[in-house]
């Protein structure tokens, strides 16, 4: 059996010290304070995932690059000073140190998947004296979703088809990444919890008691959990990363179609949002002008060289994938609206679209500083190939851009 832990109130007792130090970097970064202290309100409920949606919130437009690693190394100063002051039994969660131990000496399949950056969920460790060494660990550094951070995990773990995953966690994200991914939970906190509003039926408050921590596990084998109709486990992972079959529910994965007249009314309220074109470093010169805008998609669908179609996800025009010549080279590009992202819409989309479009090489582009694009186009194959310059209107300014091929697949 393979069992996953978060860190951050589930191994550490790290979470008001977490909380109070990254809402003073915040604030000391942005000038403003967070919208929300309840994490469970964002979309991606990791340390850069609140920083990004807080910001983008508070600025109008998501934060550079520099002011997220500004804001980052304030955090990790905060919180090391004030983890320092406190016994490593201090930070421990009662049992955490045991409970591993145990789980690994009995050949458990363990492995860590928490929404930390890398360089925080490391110096929590330390500080609370967890031994971690050869488990496997992956953060925030590795993936933008929680969900996807935890196939990592158990991909980095070794996982096989034939185990189960169990995933041990304290916040309502852990619960719902779990449920969405199909896997047992047990949920660290007291019976009264929202954990326990929320539907979680095994809780601990802490893993003092080792032999009931033992017997809730020996449940998840007995009486596991229903996994959500239609939900497949992974089939195998690769040593740079998660080569697996996917784990979201069939009904959740976007299909492609053919762009339909109504269908270009969507994407352009997509292209409406600010942040959404500031961050993809748009160059449309009119974006808010719909007759424009119909006009240049009318002419693309009408254009032979030009392959597009609509993503769909639950019924919904959600975005869109093209594929067009550039200076004699085959180029794809993508657009999702800005409310459906952090889902996989954008990585399975591009996916079935590169399955449908057989030449290669395949180009593709995107901001330096468009981290998220640069992972779904990577994750789909794309390899950096070189760099280059345009002038973005929406950010009123050059942008630095990465050049990507994709050469078989």
């Amino acid at each position: 059996m393979l069992v996953i832990f978060d860190i951050d109130g589930t191994l550490t007792r790290t979470v008001e010290l977490d909380g109070s130090a990254y809402a003073a970097a915040f604030r000391g970064t942005f000038g403003a304070e967070l919208p929300s202290h309840d994490w469970a309100s964002y979309r991606d409920a990791t340390e850069p995932g609140v920083a990004i949606e807080a910001a983008t919130a508070v600025l109008g437009r998501p934060p550079a690059p520099a002011e997220l690693e500004a804001m980052r190394d304030e955090f990790l100063e905060l919180l090391g000073h004030a983890m320092a002051d406190l016994r490593a039994s201090e930070l421990e969660v009662p049992g955490a140190a045991e409970l591993l131990r145990s789980l690994v000496s009995e050949g458990h399949d363990v492995a860590l998947a928490t929404g930390c950056w890398r360089r925080s969920a490391e110096a929590k460790l330390e500080a609370a004296g967890l031994d971690v060494a050869g488990i496997a660990l992956a953060t925030a550094d590795d993936a933008d979703e929680r969900t996807e951070i935890m196939r990592i995990a158990a991909a980095r773990a070794g996982y096989r088809p034939t185990a189960r995953h169990v995933y041990v966690g304290d916040g309502l994200w852990d619960l719902r990444a779990a449920a969405a991914l199909g896997w047992d939970f047990i949920g660290v906190g007291p019976a009264g919890s929202t954990l326990a509003k929320h539907g979680a039926d095994r809780l601990v408050p802490d893993f003092g008691d080792l032999d009931g921590v033992r017997r809730l596990l020996a449940s998840c084998l007995e009486h596991p959990s229903d996994r959500p109709p239609g939900v497949n486990t992974i089939e195998r992972a690769g040593s740079e990363g998660v080569s697996a079959a996917d784990t979201r529910p069939r009904g959740d994965l976007p299909s492609l179609r053919h762009v339909a007249a109504a269908d270009i009314g969507r994407f352009f309220e997509h292209h409406l949002d600010p942040a959404a074109t500031w961050m993809a470093a748009s160059s449309a010169t009119n974006p808010s002008e719909r007759d424009a805008f119909e006009a240049r998609w009318k002419r693309s669908l009408e254009d032979p060289s030009i392959v597009a179609r609509t993503v769909v996800s639950q019924g919904e025009a959600v975005g869109y994938v093209v594929t067009f010549l550039r200076d004699g080279t085959r180029e794809v590009a993508y657009w999702i609206g800005r409310a459906h992202w952090g889902r996989g819409i954008a990585s399975s989309a591009v996916a079935q679209f590169l399955g449908e479009v057989e030449v290669r090489p395949l180009f593709a582009r995107a901001a330096r500083d468009n981290v998220a694009s640069l992972r779904v186009l990577e994750k789909c194959g794309f390899r950096r190939v070189g760099e280059d310059r345009f002038f973005s209107s929406a950010r009123k300014a050059e942008v630095e851009e990465v050049v990507l091929a994709l050469l078989r697949g």
